[in-house]
């Protein structure tokens, strides 16, 4: 990871930036998947608002650009963020199992979070490190908030009713 990261250290700053929106985006099209995928209820919810934390995600991030680029449009045919996966897109258009998807998500926010927390260090502008930084922490509780359902979902269903109440 630490060397995708020094790759991607190379990148320009707006060139950081359509990196960082191309994975809320990725993320989106994950959960909303993840979401039609799934019959659980209460993981059903709980990807919807995945879902819903990674679109307030990516429009913090476009609002950002758009104020230090004015007029510029974003480029999201970015390298992704996830060391050894050339497009998390593709992978989810082609996996056919929730498992394999919710792993893939595990893996997102944890290289999500590291992303962050790497440029935040890195940058000179305050406001740019504080929001990397909110970011980075928001990555990390995604992580186990996903890691936490998947194992009980997938590897010990037969705790999901004492976990998962709701309707």
């Amino acid at each position: 990871m630490l060397e995708a990261l020094r790759e991607l250290s190379k990148l320009t700053r707006k060139e950081i930036l359509g990196v960082a929106v191309k994975s809320e985006i990725e993320a989106e099209k994950l959960y909303s998947k993840l979401s039609e995928m799934v019959e659980e209820v209460v993981l059903k919810e709980r990807l919807k608002w995945l879902k819903g934390e990674e679109e307030k995600h990516r429009k913090t991030l476009e609002n950002l650009f758009y104020k230090a680029f004015p007029g510029e449009k974003i480029s999201v045919q970015m390298v992704s963020i996830v060391p050894g996966v050339k497009d998390v897109e593709e992978r989810v258009r082609k996996e056919s199992s929730a498992s394999e998807l919710m792993k893939l998500a595990i893996e997102v926010e944890r290289a999500s979070e590291k992303f962050y927390i790497y440029f935040a260090e890195k940058s000179e502008d305050e406001k740019v490190k504080l929001l990397f930084e909110y970011l980075g922490e928001m990555e990390r509780s995604h992580y186990y908030i996903v890691k936490s359902e998947y194992k009980i979902v997938f590897e010990h269903p037969e705790y999901i009713e004492m976990v998962h109440v709701g309707p």
